[in-house]
Order: structure tokens, then C-alpha cells, then sequence
């Protein structure tokens, strides 16, 4: 019997492109080299106290705080934006068409905390998310619908309750992974 063999790392950025493609998302492992995060984990928790707020777009009763303009507050946190390790698959992706779209935020959510946005779709456009610290499944992460990407509709009223909380939906995926790790997904998913 002929067994499959997996791709090589030579075929690296093909496979997060099909991954971006097909499931709406990828993960790119050791994004952030040791000493990267911890500078980066260093300064985020200085920062926190004195420029988290409420987030953004969340339920003001969860844990969770945002740092808005993150960049602006320090720009140590601009490396992100263009990281080799991870921007030229967001630009690959985006066929070259790549642009900071807003502002950059921080997000702490401390584990276990219940979630705080709606099943929701944003704008056409790609998302980096950096993690800073291990998110493991009970943690906090945030989770997906793979493949929603590509339907004409957003989320149906029912994947979520009618006080705005998310239903556990069959199929959705949790974002977890080890520090270091960034999440490049397609912001329609």
C-alpha cells in the first residue's frame, strides 16, 4: 500500500496558501523568534495597565481588555506588521494588493473567559494575530467557522444566542497554539 507523504518544507508557502484558501485560515508556528517575544511580552505587559480599555467590539461584563493603537503607543509592536516570517504569505494571499487597513490592537483575555463577540464576519481583508502567551482550548481562543469564508451570506442569526453570546457550532475550530505562533486568516471567515 502507497502511503501519502507530506509536503517538504520547501513547499511551506504553498500550503499556508492552501490552507488560506480552502479553510479561511493557516497558523504559522515560531513566528516570533524567543528573543522577539519576550521583548514583545515584556512591554505588551507594562502596557496594559495603563492603556487597556474595554474592547472594542465586546461585551463590556468579560475580563478581556484592548490597547488600541498599540503601534502608536509603542512603535517596538511596528515589527509585526511586516514580518518576514509571516507577511509575505498575507501578501501572497492578497495577490500584492497590501495595505494597514486600521489601527493595530493588543487583546488580553485571561483563560477561561467567556467569549466576547458574537459569530461575525468582518471586511474583506487579512488579520495577523500574534499570540504572546500558550492558548490551549480552554484558554480563550478564538474560535472559527472554516471554510465561511467563501459563502455569499454572513453567519446565520441562530449560531449565536439572543443575548449575543456564540453557539458551539459543529465543525468550528479553536485557534490554539505555543507563544510565538501567529494567526493569518482571511477576516471573512
Amino acid at each position: 500500500m502507497h502511503t501519502m507523504k507530506p509536503l517538504g518544507d520547501d513547499r511551506a508557502m504553498d500550503t499556508h496558501q492552501l490552507r488560506l484558501r480552502n479553510l479561511g485560515y493557516t497558523l504559522v508556528e515560531n513566528a516570533l523568534s524567543p528573543e522577539m517575544l519576550r521583548t514583545l511580552r515584556a512591554r505588551f505587559d507594562e502596557l496594559l495597565p495603563k492603556h487597556g480599555e474595554l474592547p472594542t467590539a465586546a461585551r463590556p461584563d468579560t475580563p478581556s481588555r484592548d490597547m488600541n493603537h498599540l503601534c502608536e503607543i509603542d512603535p517596538l509592536f511596528d515589527q509585526l506588521i511586516t514580518l518576514p516570517s509571516v507577511f509575505p504569505i498575507a501578501e501572497t494571499y492578497m495577490k500584492g494588493d497590501i495595505e494597514l487597513l486600521a489601527c493595530t490592537i493588543g487583546n488580553f483575555m485571561p483563560a477561561h473567559t467567556p467569549a466576547r463577540v458574537p459569530w461575525h464576519r468582518d471586511g474583506d481583508y487579512v488579520r495577523l494575530t500574534y499570540l504572546l502567551s500558550d492558548v490551549e482550548a480552554h484558554g480563550g481562543p478564538t474560535a472559527v467557522l472554516p471554510g465561511t469564508h467563501r459563502e455569499e451570506e454572513g453567519p446565520h442569526k441562530w449560531l449565536n444566542t439572543d443575548d449575543g453570546y456564540p453557539r458551539a457550532v459543529p465543525g468550528m475550530v479553536k485557534i490554539t497554539g505555543k507563544a510565538g505562533t501567529c494567526m493569518v486568516n482571511d477576516t471573512r471567515i
